[in-house]
């Protein structure tokens, strides 16, 4: 019957709607996620960075420190410092703009940037709740 047909096409419709937009329990999660990796990476590299914390390298009192621990040299910072300001500003970017690729980017140079700060912590023997913020 007619009814039925205009039913099933509207059931339809909205099974194909429901495939292509993301679930909003994940959206969610992706917009805390966005958030509080950017604010949190922000805190650190800004007011944070002269303070002693309990993440920091043996030794270290302040994260320049931390980074000639490691055995970086300065320059090094300053890159690390550019390169994580910039990815945590374009997370915070993309909940304003909800444009996939800047979470992408975001979230990609944040993994890179992290990974590397976690072998940093393993070269110099620092233990696991070092490593964990």
């Amino acid at each position: 019957s007619r009814t039925e047909a205009q039913a099933l096409s509207l059931f339809n419709s909205d099974q194909a709607k429901m495939a292509t937009c993301p679930c909003s329990a994940l959206a969610s999660l992706v917009f805390v996620a966005e958030a509080g990796i950017g604010l949190w990476i922000w805190s650190v590299w800004s007011w944070r960075l002269r303070m002693q914390t309990s993440f920091r390298a043996v030794g270290a009192t302040n994260l320049v420190q931390e980074f000639q621990t490691y055995g970086y040299p300065t320059w090094f910072f300053y890159v690390v410092f550019a390169c994580k300001v910039t990815c945590a500003s374009i997370l915070v970017l993309a909940i304003i703009f909800p444009k996939p690729i800047l979470t992408l980017i975001g979230a990609g140079g944040m993994f890179v940037l992290m990974s590397g700060a976690l072998l940093s912590h393993c070269k110099v023997k620092d233990p696991p709740s070092k490593s964990i913020a």
